[in-house]
């Protein structure tokens, strides 16, 4: 299901702009708009003159259109950015928020057009950073396997999709990719050239602690041609499909945090999906803990081979109660 954009309830002007207020700031005033193209719009409305400041930090973004305008009354400016390419709305509109959260950390509006212009300049940066440094084949196997294990958690154990994305850790370097109250997952990649091989990459991964832990191996091959292949960005889009407004807000902030930008470049490589095998993590499992390693060893990394570990395979994760 796809969010409701501010920007779908505004009617298309036949000249000018169409305008409605947000909430979202109670410091200063924003509004949502549309321009005569249908392009959508945030203004930031000012009640003092700031173009000598503009024009000497003027951030210049592709695929926005940035100024400073007068309003109807010549009395008062806006700051107003228009996306240029509609659409990317709801990138933009991410974009949008985080401004608005920024400006309303403070209360001086100089301050405040200040903070709007650092913001679009760390938006700059980001995206021309995005190309530059994109994930590695190992990193982006390893969110493709965090985004299989979403859609099945959703899929196949029928969990509310508000609870699976807040419990998604994996962007958030915990201990674990998936945090429940109940239980706690750690999901790797595993097939194609690495065999039945994982790598563990610290001590605290399959540390068992006071609620049960499970380890999902994710079989992918390379897509090569077959029709059932998918990229990342595919994959993206399919799990962000299934789920509803508030968690595809967070789905997004996650995969932002994890440095995941949608990118041609992710569009190259594809996998197929093979098995989903579900391991139940016990003090007997094959692991490295940290609670077994001698004082003043840490940041240990290891291959665990899951053909040793058959023993503990079951069929699903036993807590949520589902059948096989």
């Amino acid at each position: 299901m796809t969010d409701k954009l501010p920007w779908d309830s505004i009617t298309t002007p036949s000249a000018g702009y169409s305008w409605l207020r947000t909430d979202l700031s109670d410091n200063h005033r924003f509004w949502w708009g549309k321009s005569q193209n249908g392009w959508p719009v945030l203004l930031f409305e000012l009640g003092g003159d700031y173009r000598e400041v503009f024009q000497k930090r003027r951030p210049k973004v592709r695929g926005l259109d940035i100024d400073i305008v007068s309003l109807t009354d010549n009395a008062r400016q806006g700051l107003i950015i228009s996306l240029t390419r509609p659409p990317d709305a709801d990138i933009f509109y991410r974009l949008c928020l985080s401004i608005v959260w920024a400006a309303s950390e403070t209360d001086a509006e100089g301050q405040a057009v200040l903070a709007v212009l650092n913001h679009l300049d760390r938006w700059r940066d980001f995206l021309s950073n995005a190309r530059k440094q994109l994930l590695s084949p190992d990193e982006i196997r390893g969110l493709f396997a965090e985004l299989t294990t979403i859609r099945s958690l959703v899929q196949d154990y029928s969990l509310p999709r508000e609870d699976v994305i807040a419990a998604w850790q994996g962007p958030l370097r915990k201990p674990q990719d998936f945090e429940f109250p109940q239980v706690a997952i750690e999901v790797k990649a595993f097939g194609g050239e690495r065999g039945n091989t994982v790598q563990i990459s610290s001590e605290h991964q399959l540390q068992v602690a006071n609620i049960p832990l499970y380890l999902i191996a994710v079989e992918l091959f390379d897509g090569g041609s077959d029709a059932a292949k998918a990229s990342l960005n595919s994959l993206v889009k399919e799990v962000q499909e299934l789920l509803l407004e508030s968690a595809a807000r967070t789905f997004r902030d996650r995969l932002a945090i994890a440095g995941y930008v949608e990118l041609p470049e992710y569009d190259v490589i594809e996998f197929v999906t093979g098995r989903l095998e579900v391991y139940h993590v016990t003090d007997e499992f094959p692991a490295i803990r940290a609670s077994g390693l001698r004082s003043g060893i840490s940041r240990v990394r290891y291959e665990l081979d899951l053909g040793l570990a058959r023993q503990f395979l079951v069929p699903k994760i036993s807590v949520w109660n589902v059948s096989s």
